[in-house]
């Protein structure tokens, strides 16, 4: 028996780790990767328990400390520009890449859906950057970074808090050529929803969509950041955050995956080397120069491996210390999960049987008030300074 379904992250921990392929993932009516068992290949053996990061403690210890916090971003503009935040992990994977190594991370494929990947050059590092909120499939890379790793090759590993705790807990053991980086997980959304959401524009602008950015801060800045999508055609669909229904949606935890509302891999219990995310409230902080709107990255360092990765990059970052209370006065998510929305399963249950998305939208995805819907939707996502700038717009 694997842990309970409502606290299953999806990692494919199990699955990756089973040595008779008696798991494979399925998608549940949610649109969420859950594992399933073939009892006719299954010999008992325990490992898919053993490795399930919920039920165990992953071979990567979580830090006791408190960890070092910073306030970063790139000196190189053009890598700001193109970050969601500052741009550290482009300047981490540049180092990676620049000894040999490898680098993993969430992209999108040709359809739009976001899975996990891992790049060998920083020229293909484009597709990793920026948030991307929706579940990432892990598919087969913790087996793929093993082999990295037993080849003695750098590996720079970006993932949700429990898909980093599900390849430390696959792996077993630590292992000295591997980086671990978190993100400060909001909760992750159902690729259902998603896919059904990108359809959904796609017919009503008779083109298909061929690239998308949930944070588009080119032209908007860091703090008025826009759901962008490019489609074949050459157009653009450029919204304000306030106005995109899936990520109203998403900030009402309409479609987050249940595990999240109970999530195992908040602080203190972090298995990564690092914590990435945006520090929002940075504009506020005394003694920090960091009014031009263009990003600032929050940097959380748990282990000695961390402190080192960023120690290696800081010739090419303002880089300042900060209290981890200033991080989490913007960042809640840090240390605590959100409540499962009352309207959740009703939103579910008709999204299973209507097809029409725009009626979805017009009854869970709008904003009938600014002070009643925005502030409710993203304030935990974005932070109190964000909500006051767009109030303001």
């Amino acid at each position: 028996m694997l842990c309970e379904q409502a606290l299953c992250t999806g990692c494919r921990a199990c699955e990756n780790k089973c040595p008779t392929r008696a798991l494979t993932m399925k998608e549940d009516g949610e649109g969420f990767l859950r594992p399933f068992l073939d009892t006719s290949r299954c010999t008992q053996c325990g490992l898919c328990r053993s490795t399930c990061p919920v039920l165990n403690t992953p071979a990567q210890a979580p830090s006791q400390r408190e960890p070092g916090t910073y306030a970063c971003w790139s000196l190189d503009e053009t890598i700001r520009e193109r970050s969601s935040s500052g741009g550290v992990f482009s300047l981490l994977a540049k180092e990676v890449l620049k000894d040999g190594g490898v680098v993993f991370g969430a992209s999108f494929d040709e359809d739009l859906r976001v899975r996990h990947t891992y790049i060998e050059d920083f020229e293909q590092i484009d597709g990793l950057r920026r948030s991307k909120y929706v579940q990432s499939d892990t598919g087969d890379c913790y087996l793929q970074v093993e082999n990295f790793l037993k080849a003695g090759r750098p590996v720079l590993f970006v993932g949700a808090p429990c898909q980093v705790a599900g390849l430390n807990a696959y792996l077993g053991k630590p292992y000295e050529n591997l980086l671990t980086l978190s993100f400060i997980c909001y909760g992750v959304p159902s690729p259902k929803v998603f896919e059904t959401y990108i359809r959904y524009r796609e017919d009503k602008h008779k083109a298909r969509a061929a690239r998308l950015s949930f944070r588009e801060k080119q032209g908007s800045g860091w703090s008025n950041c826009a759901m962008c999508i490019e489609f074949e055609d050459g157009t653009k669909l450029r919204h304000p955050l306030k106005q995109d229904p899936y990520f109203v949606g998403f900030g009402r935890h309409l479609f987050t995956r249940p595990s999240c509302f109970e999530c195992h891999f908040r602080y203190p219990n972090i298995f990564s080397d690092m914590t990435l995310g945006d520090f929002w409230g940075a504009d506020k902080l005394e003694g920090l120069k960091a009014n031009d709107d263009k990003g600032v990255s929050l940097v959380l360092t748990h282990t000695p491996k961390g402190e080192e990765g960023l120690k290696r990059i800081a010739p090419h970052l303002f880089i300042q210390r900060r209290s981890f209370e200033e991080a989490l006065k913007y960042n809640p998510r840090l240390k605590s999960s959100s409540a499962c929305p009352r309207n959740r399963s009703r939103f579910f249950e008709e999204f299973a049987q209507d097809t029409d998305f725009e009626r979805l939208i017009r009854r869970y995805m709008t904003n009938t008030g600014w002070k009643a819907g925005l502030k409710k939707t993203i304030k935990a996502l974005l932070g109190e300074g964000l909500i006051h700038k767009l109030r303001r717009g």
